[in-house]
């Protein structure tokens, strides 16, 4: 049989419109994305992008068209980036739990050629293994053990909950023969105390297995020593591993170098589109579009970002002069 057509672009118009948003035109990016708390609708909104870019990349996967099982998946909303002091824990895991389910009822193939729900394995970090715990990760199993434990039912039960969403720390030996997909949660290095390396020998273990393991919102490239000083020892390999990684969804707002306001634009990923780089009219609240790079491409650069928003200046500064001529 020929292969399935490779993964469609994802539909922000319609989305939004399911969802009851509205976009800034031309753009898949809400008028209010720094706003805090995000509206409901919107947080459905960016939830639905994040799931089905990551349907896309895992079942361009599935049938061949690519190839890499590690895929390192980035939401920083204001509320999901931890180096704001509006960080919700909640919203992380919400998105954690409509992703899981998404792949729980995608299922997988059975031994009779049948599809079953597949077998998510959700992993976080514990401070038994590594130690006292960053705001990124501190409580996040115990929440995710008790949002398990009172879900059980409407999963059909604790055996099947089990099942179906198993839980470990960052271990590559936690990985199970039936395993279809493992979603590492907010593996955040410590202080002194690095987790990149365990990330990474999972990765292997997976991939090794065959089995897509999706990392979502790491914060794997710096190590604080314990005199508070980024980590140079071992930088280069952690980046070697992050950048052979594939990126499907990448979200993140840009501000001024050592700003968090205002808001100067975007950098974004919506499998399979482009990357893009969208900058912020502060005046008129809305976004254009300063540079593009090819998708199955290495995320840009922060020179590349710097490089478009100075073009657009440019551009800018010139249509200025143009027009009062």
């Amino acid at each position: 049989a020929p292969p399935p057509p490779p993964a469609a672009p994802v539909d922000f118009a319609a989305i939004a419109a399911e969802e009851g948003v509205t976009l800034v035109p031309g753009t898949p990016l809400t008028p209010a994305i720094s706003s805090s708390p995000m509206a409901e609708a919107e947080r459905r909104y960016y939830t639905r992008l994040f799931v089905q870019a990551i349907a896309g990349a895992l079942a361009d996967l599935r049938s061949g068209a690519s190839t890499n099982y590690v895929l390192d998946v980035t939401l920083l909303l204001p509320q999901l980036n931890p180096e704001l002091d509006i960080y919700d824990r909640r919203f992380l895991l919400r998105v954690a739990w409509a992703l899981v389910a998404d792949l729980v009822g995608t299922g997988a193939p059975a031994a009779d050629g049948h599809v079953r729900p597949a077998h998510v394995r959700v992993v976080t970090q514990s401070a038994e293994k590594f130690g006292g715990l960053p705001i990124s990760v501190a409580g996040l199993r115990r929440t995710f053990t008790a949002d398990r434990a009172v879900s059980a039912d409407a999963w059909g039960g604790a055996a099947a909950m089990a099942d179906a969403v198993r839980d470990s720390d960052i271990e590559a030996d936690a990985l199970a023969a039936d395993d279809d997909v493992v979603l590492v949660l907010s593996p955040t290095n410590t202080t002194g105390a690095p987790v990149v390396a365990d990330v990474a020998a999972m990765a292997a273990a997976a991939t090794a297995a065959r089995v897509p393991m999706l990392i979502f919102n790491g914060r794997l490239a710096d190590v604080l020593s314990h005199s508070g000083v980024m980590g140079a020892r071992g930088r280069g390999a952690r980046l070697d591993f992050l950048a052979s990684a594939a990126r499907p969804f990448y979200l993140k707002l840009l501000y001024a170098t050592g700003s968090w306001y205002p808001v100067r634009g975007a950098l974004a990923r919506v499998y399979p589109g482009a990357w893009q780089v969208w900058a912020r009219d502060t005046e008129a609240d809305t976004y254009a579009l300063i540079g593009e790079w090819p998708g199955a491409g290495p995320k840009p650069t922060t020179s590349q970002i710097t490089d478009a928003f100075e073009a657009a200046e440019f551009r800018a500064a010139a249509a200025r002069r143009a027009a009062a001529a």
